[in-house]
């Protein structure tokens, strides 16, 4: 458990996280180092009914998974979730969740800006040598966040993404300030996430 900075209630933030969201007084708080700074005021994730909202863990392939956080997107046309899991080993994954479509992303990593990693050409896109099959792209903002996570962002930060496949890999691409991130994983069924 940590402070907050800005109103001194007690939040959860693991080693690895650095963005926590505080219930207490609504702020952002971003860990620099072993340094601690409010960061923005921000409304915490919608409350809406979802499968994984009350789960404290969830079961993968046999791998369990606490749920410790959740981040909001929004597009032009929907929104998803990326629920922020922790394995007892302490190491962050994601479990994204479109409409209909989960994602376990256990591969993050930064891509060199230059020379450029992405080739797109006549509908196809090539990431490291690999094809892809594109099946959404765009500009989101960031809406929210409860509990903690990894990454920092503002609210309503856009950022760019692709969202593509590779057999039954999941394969995307996230332009986020400066950075490019390349996020690795498997396709789920609804069926293969087991509440614990």
């Amino acid at each position: 458990m940590v402070k907050c900075p800005e109103c001194n209630e007690d939040i959860r933030m693991d080693t690895s996280a650095r963005m926590a969201y505080c219930s207490g007084c609504g702020s952002t708080v971003i860990k620099h180092g072993n340094e601690l700074a409010a960061g923005q005021k921000m409304p915490p994730v919608a409350e809406t009914p979802g499968r994984f909202s009350e789960a404290g863990s969830i079961i993968i392939n046999g791998t369990e998974y606490e749920i410790c956080g959740v981040l909001r997107f929004i597009s032009d046309d929907n929104f998803w979730d990326d629920w922020q899991l922790l394995t007892q080993d302490g190491k962050f994954h994601i479990l994204s969740e479109g409409e209909d479509e989960y994602a376990l992303l256990d591969e993050i990593r930064d891509l060199p800006l230059m020379p450029s990693p992405v080739m797109t050409y006549e509908g196809n896109t090539i990431i490291e040598g690999r094809q892809i099959e594109v099946y959404s792209s765009g500009k989101a903002v960031f809406a929210g966040i409860r509990g903690q996570s990894p990454g920092i962002y503002a609210p309503l930060e856009e950022i760019r993404f692709i969202k593509g496949v590779s057999g039954r890999d999941a394969v995307w691409l996230i332009w986020h300030q400066d950075r490019i991130m390349l996020a690795k994983g498997t396709l789920l069924r609804y069926k293969e996430i087991k509440l614990k």
